[in-house]
């Protein structure tokens, strides 16, 4: 459900509202933009369905695509890459009416959205009922790679609504050890 995620939520209300939506291009600087979402209606009805993905920088062109540049006073000029926009061949997801968010490629979705800063805020008050428990050696070397690893920031942020069993963990730590060391 498009619901479990807030930020999500929020850009795609937004969208079907129309608020900020992008309708003149001309003052548009392509150097920022990093995603885009597209919303499509469908069989003449209120249905409708949105798509996203991320913005390719195109800094190199792939082999066989031949040579590109701008003319400008008969010269061929080198093309600013801030000056492309290139939209992703993968689709990152989707959203449909019912309110379903269909992610098909994690990465993108992560990107379009930003959702890695979303995991380092939850990731945050985790870390610190962690930290109370005062059990991890070099505490701030572990918070440190955490919150600059986003696949660790989004684990972390997924015990938040389950601190009961990090807290048994903790408080059995020992035993947790002892368990690691037994072959069988």
């Amino acid at each position: 459900s498009l619901d479990t995620f807030e930020r999500p939520n929020t850009l795609i209300n937004r969208i079907r509202n129309n608020i900020e939506c992008l309708t003149d291009l001309s003052n548009l600087q392509l150097d920022t933009v990093k995603a885009y979402a597209v919303r499509f209606h469908y069989d003449q009805t209120s249905r409708e369905v949105i798509y996203f993905s991320s913005i390719q920088g195109y800094k190199k062109f792939k082999k066989g695509f031949g040579f590109i540049g701008n003319i400008t006073n008969n010269k061929v000029e080198k093309i600013n890459p801030k000056d492309l926009l290139g939209f992703n061949p993968v689709l990152g997801g989707y959203v449909n009416e019912h309110n379903e968010i269909v992610i098909t490629t994690k990465s993108i979705f992560e990107n379009a959205f930003k959702m890695r800063e979303v995991y380092k805020a939850v990731a945050r008050p985790v870390l610190e009922f962690v930290r109370s428990f005062n059990k991890i050696e070099n505490f701030e070397n572990f918070e440190q790679d955490t919150l600059a690893n986003s696949n660790l920031s989004r684990r972390v942020a997924m015990l938040e609504n389950k601190k009961i069993r990090v807290e048994k963990l903790l408080n059995n730590i020992s035993k947790v050890q002892e368990a690691l060391n037994v072959e069988e």
